[in-house]
C-alpha cells in the first residue's frame, strides 16, 4: 500500500493502492497475478479526489512517472474508466496540481487513458456517444401462453428496451408480425418446444433489412447501421438433457448462421447458451467477472469464441452478484449465468456496460441480461402512407357514383376547352396519330386519363379509417402483473397473483373471442370480404410467414433488396436459357380495323370486383361507375396505344421474356 503516490505533498489524500504493471518489472505495488491483468485503481469519490488522480494521469502522460520518476516513458502506468476521465473534465481546473489543466496532452492519449484492459483493440469505427441503444436477451419459458406477449413488451418498455431476443418462445413455424408499436420476428419448429424470436420497438423495426429463421434454436436478424450493418443472433441451446451431438449440430448450426454475416458488420450472439464459463479470465475472450465454475458446455463455448474471435461482454463488467445471475434452479438453490451476449474484439468498445435485471418479470426462471451499446442506426426516409381508397362504395352507393361520374367528365371538359388535340375531340384515330408524335399524345392522354380518375376519387369516395384492433388484455390484468412483479421476493404471494393472472387472461380472451365471433356473423350477411379477413386476423393467418431472403448461388443469404431482384433476374435468364438460332423476322401487315367501343364495353363489365388496384391506384368499379365516359376514355386510349405500339402500365401485371423482342 502506497501513500502520497498522487502527486499531493504530503500525501494526506485517501491512499491509493495500486499493482505493478505485468508488462514491466519497475514500479512499486505488488505483483498481481498474469490472469487478472486489470489495471484499475480505487479512487475517492470527491471531485477533489478525481480531479488530482487527472492530472496524475495527465503528468503521467507527459513522461512523468509518480510511481517510478526515473522511468518516464510516457505511457499512463494507471488505466481508468471512460465515467471518471469525463468527471475529471468537468471539474473544475484550478484545483489541478499546476493550477490549470495540461493542455499538452492530445486527445489520442486522453482516449487511450480511457482505456480499461491494457491491451484491448480499439474499434476501427467512431460511434457517436448520443447513439446509445439497449439491446438483451431473456429466456422467457414459454409465449405460448395468454397474456405473455403483453408482459414482455411492458416489460421492455419499462427497461427502455430496444432490441430483445427471445428464446424459448415455444411457437410453431416460422414468421413475422406487428403488434401495437412492436415487430416480432420468430423461428420455431413443427411442434411447440424450443424457438426463438427477436421482438424490436418501433424505432428499431424501421431499420430492418431482413432475417433467416435457420432452425428452431436460431434466428439471424439484419439492421441497417452507419456505417456499417448490424447482424443480431440469437440462439438457445440444449440443455443437459442431450447429449454431445446435440451441442454438435447446434454449434454447426451456429456457424452457419455466423458466416452470413460480412466481415465488416457489426454482429452480436446473444442467447441462452446453458454453458457456464466461470469467474477466471481466459485470455480477451472471457472477462474475471463471470459467476460460478466452468463446465463442459462452457469449454464449449469458449472454444467457439476463441474461433471466431468473440467476447463474452458480461464477464468483463464488475457488478454485483446480483446483476450477474441469469438463471435459478427450483426452489432458488442456485442461481447460475448461463445466458451470454458476445461481440467481436473489434467492436468491443462499443458496449458501455452489461448486466442483469432481476427485478424484470415474466414467470421465468431466467431474467434478462441488457447491454447498452454506442451504435448508430441508419435514418430512413419517412414513407408517405396513401389512404386507401372505399372504391366498393361505388356498386352501392348510386349517389356517390354519380357525383364521382360528374367530376370527372367536368375535369375532361376542362381539358376539351384548352384545346388539347390528346383529349376525346375526335373519332378518326389515325388522323390524330398522323402527326409523327404519336408515343408523346398515347403518354399524355393516359396521365390526363389517370389524374381526372385519382383526383376526383379522392375529393370524392370516403377513405378507409383506420381502425385500431380490439385487444383483449384489460388494464386490470396488467396492473396485476405489475403487482406479481413486486413479489418477486415472496413466492407465496408471487404464486397467489400469477393464478389470477392466468385466470383473468383466460376469461377476457375467452369473451373477446365470443364478441368477434358475434361481429363475424352480423358481417356475413352483408360483406363476407369483411367476415373473411376478420376471420383471418382472429386465426392469425394475416401473419408473413415468409422471411422474404433468398439464397445466391453460392449460398449466402441475400437480405438487399437489389441483390434479391438481381438474383431473380439471374434465375430467370438461366431457366429460359435457348440456344436455338434466332428467330427469322417475318414482316406482317400490322394494320388492321380500330377498336370498337363494344369490345371495350363488353371487357369493361367482365372485370371483377374487390381486387387490389395497380400502380396506379385505378380499380375495376371506378372504371364501371363511369359507365359511357369510361367507354370511350379507354376507347380512345386503347386505340392509341395500338397504332403506336406501345404498351403502358395500364392496371396489368406483365412477365417480360427477353426471348421475345416484341
Amino acid at each position: 500500500m502506497l501513500t502520497g503516490c498522487n502527486g499531493v505533498e504530503g500525501g494526506t489524500e485517501t491512499p491509493i493502492k495500486c499493482y505493478k504493471n505485468p508488462k514491466t518489472t519497475r514500479g512499486h505495488g505488488e505483483q498481481r497475478p498474469p490472469e487478472t491483468r486489470f489495471d484499475r485503481i480505487k479512487f475517492h469519490k470527491s471531485k477533489l479526489g478525481q480531479v488530482k488522480l487527472f492530472n496524475l494521469l495527465g503528468n503521467s502522460l507527459n513522461g512523468v512517472n509518480h510511481f517510478n520518476p526515473a522511468e518516464g516513458n510516457g505511457k499512463p502506468p494507471l488505466y481508468f474508466p471512460k465515467h471518471t476521465m469525463n468527471n475529471a473534465n468537468n471539474s473544475n481546473s484550478n484545483n489541478s496540481v499546476k493550477g490549470v489543466h495540461n493542455v499538452n496532452t492530445s486527445l489520442g492519449r486522453d482516449d487511450h487513458a480511457g482505456q480499461v484492459i491494457l491491451d484491448r483493440q480499439p474499434a476501427t469505427v467512431r460511434i457517436s456517444i448520443n447513439n446509445i441503444i439497449k439491446i438483451g436477451t431473456w429466456n422467457v419459458r414459454t409465449m405460448y401462453q395468454k397474456g405473455k406477449l403483453e408482459n414482455i413488451k411492458k416489460e421492455m418498455n419499462r427497461l427502455k428496451i430496444n432490441l430483445l431476443g427471445l428464446s424459448e418462445v415455444r411457437w410453431k413455424h416460422a414468421g413475422s408480425f406487428k403488434t401495437d408499436d412492436f415487430t416480432m420476428l420468430y423461428s420455431g419448429g413443427d411442434q411447440h418446444e424450443r424457438g426463438v424470436g427477436v421482438l424490436l420497438n418501433k424505432e428499431t423495426s424501421k431499420v430492418i433489412k431482413g432475417f433467416w429463421a435457420i432452425s428452431d434454436r436460431i434466428i439471424l436478424v439484419k439492421l441497417q447501421g452507419k456505417p456499417f450493418d448490424i447482424s443480431i443472433i440469437q440462439c438457445y441451446a440444449p440443455t443437459s438433457d442431450y447429449d454431445d451431438v446435440a451441442i454438435a449440430n447446434f454449434y454447426e448450426q451456429l456457424d452457419e448462421a455466423y458466416k452470413q454475416c460480412k466481415s465488416q458488420e457489426i454482429i452480436y450472439v446473444m442467447g441462452d447458451f446453458n454453458a457456464k464459463v466461470g469467474s477466471e479470465r481466459v485470455g480477451n475472450t472471457v472477462g474475471p467477472f463471470g459467476l460460478g465454475d466452468k463446465n463442459d458446455r462452457g469449454d464449449n463455448l469458449i472454444s467457439w469464441c476463441q474461433s471466431h474471435n468473440l467476447v463474452i461482454t458480461n464477464t468483463w463488467f464488475k457488478n454485483h452478484p446480483r446483476r450477474l445471475w441469469t438463471w435459478k434452479s427450483p426452489g432458488d438453490r442456485t442461481r447460475n449465468q448461463i445466458d451470454y451476449i458476445l461481440v467481436p474484439q473489434r467492436f468491443r468498445n462499443s458496449v458501455i456496460s452489461s448486466k442483469t435485471f432481476p427485478g424484470a418479470d415474466c414467470d421465468s426462471d431466467h431474467v434478462p441480461i441488457v447491454n447498452e451499446i454506442r451504435i448508430k442506426l441508419k435514418k430512413l426516409r419517412k414513407t408517405t402512407v396513401t389512404p386507401k381508397i372505399q372504391s366498393h362504395l361505388l356498386k352501392t352507393n348510386k349517389r356517390l357514383q354519380e357525383d364521382f361520374r360528374i367530376k370527372v367528365q367536368n375535369r375532361f371538359d376542362v381539358l376539351s376547352s384548352d384545346n388539347n388535340p390528346t383529349v376525346l375531340s375526335s373519332d378518326n384515330y389515325p388522323t390524330v396519330l398522323s402527326n409523327g408524335n404519336n408515343s408523346t399524345e398515347t403518354e399524355i392522354l393516359w396521365e390526363q386519363m389517370k389524374s381526372a380518375i385519382m383526383k376526383s376519387a379522392e375529393d370524392t369516395i370516403p377513405t378507409a379509417p383506420k381502425i385500431k384492433k380490439n385487444k383483449w388484455m384489460t388494464d386490470h390484468i396488467l396492473q396485476l402483473m405489475e403487482q406479481r412483479r413486486t413479489k418477486k421476493s415472496n413466492p407465496s404471494e408471487y404464486k397467489s397473483i400469477n393464478k389470477v393472472i392466468r385466470r383473468e387472461c383466460a376469461e377476457a380472451k375467452e369473451k373477446w373471442l365470443n364478441e368477434q365471433c358475434i361481429e363475424i356473423e352480423n358481417k356475413l350477411n352483408i360483406n363476407t370480404r369483411l367476415a373473411h379477413q376478420k376471420i383471418n386476423e382472429i386465426t392469425g393467418k394475416s401473419r408473413c410467414s415468409s422471411s422474404s431472403c433468398i439464397k445466391s448461388k453460392n449460398g449466402t443469404i441475400l437480405m438487399e433488396k437489389q441483390e434479391i431482384l438481381n438474383r431473380w433476374s439471374e434465375y430467370t435468364e438461366e431457366l429460359f436459357e435457348d440456344n436455338r438460332p434466332t428467330k427469322p423476322i417475318i414482316k406482317k401487315n400490322i394494320e388492321g380495323p380500330p377498336i370498337m367501343k363494344d369490345e371495350v364495353k363488353n371487357a369493361i363489365k367482365t372485370m371483377k370486383n374487390n381486387k387490389a388496384p395497380g400502380p396506379d391506384g385505378i380499380t375495376s368499379e371506378m372504371i364501371q361507375s363511369l359507365e359511357e365516359l369510361g367507354v370511350d376514355i379507354l376507347t380512345k386510349l386503347t386505340n392509341k396505344i395500338q397504332w403506336s405500339a406501345k404498351v403502358f402500365a395500364f392496371s396489368i401485371s406483365f412477365i417480360y421474356n427477353p426471348m421475345n423482342d416484341q
